[in-house]
C-alpha cells in the first residue's frame, strides 16, 4: 500500500510529507522499492537495467552515467556490468535489485528481503552498503522487512514485529529483548576427538567400515553401551542426525570413524556429569538451538 501496488481499504499515510493516495505519482518520485522477487528483465544487463531506471527516478542525463557507475560500484557490480540479468547468480540479482531501489538516492527506500539467498559474505557486504546509505547525511530512511533478527540488530535502528498483520511492538532492539526476552543463550565448544584413537578403536573394535541401520545396534554392543542404540532416532535430539544419515533417504551409511567419534563423544558427556538424554547442543526455553 505505501508503494502505491494496492490501495488502503482505510486510513491513511503520508510519505515525506505526500498523500498515498492522492499523490501517488509524487511519491513515487521520492521512492526506491526493492521486491521480494527480483524484478529484473533477463535481455537486459546490470548497465542498462540502472540507465533505465536512473531515467524513470528522473535522474538528469548529464548526471545518470555518474550514478549508474557509483551504484555499479557500492554494489560491487563491476565485474557484472556488462552481463545479461538473466545469466547473474541469485546473489547479483538481489544486489542488482538493491542497486535499482537506491539510484537517484530517493529519500525513502523499502527494501522486501534484501539479503535473501545471498552467501554469508555477500550478505554481510550488502548490510555495509544499507547502513551507508541510511547514513548518508541522514537524508535517507530505509524500511526493511526480514525474518532474520540479526539482520535487524546489524542495520536497524527500529524494530517493529507484525504478527497475522498487525504491528504488535515497535522499540529498539534492546528495549524488545528486555521487555520480551526470555532464556539464556548457551555456547558450548567441545574438543574434538584425536582422529588416531579414533581409528584406533575402530579397528581394534572389529567394525565394519561403514555403519548402517542393519548394524548400527551390534557397533554400540560391540563399543560398550548397548543402550546408546535407542538413541539414534528420528525424535531423539542426540541421534538424529546419525538416524537422517542412515536412512535410505539420506547417505544410507556412515564411516565407522565418524560413528567412534560420536559415540565417544556422548560416553564423555556422561562421564563429565550429563544426563544421558540430554542432547550435544543447549536448547534455552524458547527452544533455539546452539
Amino acid at each position: 500500500m505505501l508503494t502505491g501496488n494496492f490501495l488502503p481499504s482505510s486510513g491513511n499515510a503520508w510519505l515525506y510529507g505526500l498523500d498515498i493516495k492522492t499523490q501517488q505519482l509524487e511519491v513515487r518520485a521520492k521512492l526506491g522499492y526493492c521486491p521480494q522477487h527480483d524484478a529484473l528483465l533477463d535481455l537486459l544487463t546490470v548497465r542498462e537495467h540502472l540507465e533505465l531506471f536512473g531515467r524513470i527516478k528522473g535522474v538528469p542525463e548529464k548526471h545518470l552515467s555518474r550514478f549508474v557507475e557509483a551504484v555499479i560500484d557500492e554494489m560491487d557490480l563491476k565485474a557484472f556490468a556488462n552481463k545479461l540479468a538473466g545469466r547473474l547468480s541469485g546473489g547479483n540479482k538481489r544486489k542488482l535489485s538493491v542497486g535499482i531501489a537506491t539510484i537517484g538516492r530517493p529519500p525513502i527506500v523499502f527494501l522486501d528481503e534484501p539479503s535473501t539467498g545471498m552467501d554469508p559474505v555477500a550478505r554481510r557486504y550488502m548490510w555495509e552498503v544499507i547502513e551507508r546509505i541510511s547514513q548518508q547525511d541522514s537524508q535517507c530512511a530505509v524500511v526493511l522487512t526480514t525474518h532474520s533478527m540479526e539482520e535487524c540488530e546489524a542495520l536497524c535502528g527500529r524494530i517493529g514485529i507484525m504478527v497475522g498483520g498487525r504491528l504488535r511492538c515497535l522499540g529498539s532492539a534492546q528495549h524488545l529483548k528486555g521487555r520480551y526476552g526470555k532464556g539464556y543463550q548457551f555456547e558450548v565448544k567441545l574438543i574434538a576427538e584425536d582422529s588416531a584413537k579414533v581409528q584406533e578403536l575402530a579397528t581394534s573394535a572389529g567394525l565394519e567400515p561403514q555403519i548402517t541401520l542393519q548394524n548400527v545396534a551390534q557397533a554400540c554392543t560391540t563399543l560398550g553401551d548397548p543402550t546408546m542404540a535407542a538413541h539414534i532416532a528420528l525424535n531423539d535430539p542426540i541421534g538424529f542426525n546419525i538416524y537422517n544419515a542412515l536412512l535410505p533417504t539420506g547417505p544410507g551409511s556412515i564411516p565407522s570413524t565418524q560413528f567412534v567419534a560420536w559415540f565417544k563423544a556422548q560416553v564423555r558427556l556422561e562421564r563429565g556429569g550429563r544426563k544421558a538424554d540430554l542432547p550435544l547442543f543447549c536448547v534455552c526455553p524458547c527452544t533455539q538451538k546452539v
